[in-house]
């Protein structure tokens, strides 16, 4: 898949709409999950909801401002418009989806009961913002699992099976 734009802006909100077309469910757990919104999509009770006050508090500045809003903000005026183009293109799928054109229809993750459709919000620019929160988080805080990994390669005889299980 390769794109070819008038504008970086314009490659932004294509590559918005096929993330959202391809990644959508990943993209909406993570971003209400970064956020603590995640009770609103999910009927878990208080187990997300312990989780939605947790990431509220975590990922905030030392003024008490929630991250994603922060890193938006301070964002240059280029990269700032790239992340609402970028937003558009997700809303556009977001609306072709509501209105079952283009294809544009929600994966099965969306069928479980658990699961409150009609929460889906549309994509804000600091949704993205929230969702690289995640990424930077679980690549920086996962040393301890990375370690315990490691440890446990010399225990397989075939090694190369094991580099392939534990590889990224």
């Amino acid at each position: 898949f390769h794109l070819h734009c008038s504008t970086d802006a314009d490659c932004f909100a294509a590559m918005g709409y096929f993330h959202a077309a391809n990644r959508f469910f990943f993209m909406d757990f993570v971003r209400n999950s970064v956020r603590g919104k995640l009770g609103q999509l999910v009927k878990a009770g208080n187990a997300v909801m312990t989780q939605d006050f947790d990431n509220r508090r975590f990922f905030t500045t030392r003024e008490g401002e929630p991250l994603e809003d922060a890193l938006y903000q301070n964002a240059s005026a280029k990269v700032r418009g790239f992340m609402d183009a970028y937003a558009r293109g997700v809303n556009a799928w977001i609306a072709d989806m509501r209105a079952g054109t283009n294809g544009a229809t929600l994966t099965t993750e969306y069928d479980f009961n658990l699961i409150v459709k009609e929460a889906i919000r549309d994509w804000e620019p600091q949704d993205s913002a929230a969702v690289g929160l995640y990424v930077l988080n679980d690549l920086s805080n996962n040393s301890g699992s990375e370690l315990e990994m490691a440890a446990a390669m010399p225990a397989f005889a075939d090694q190369t099976l094991a580099a392939d299980l534990f590889s990224g």
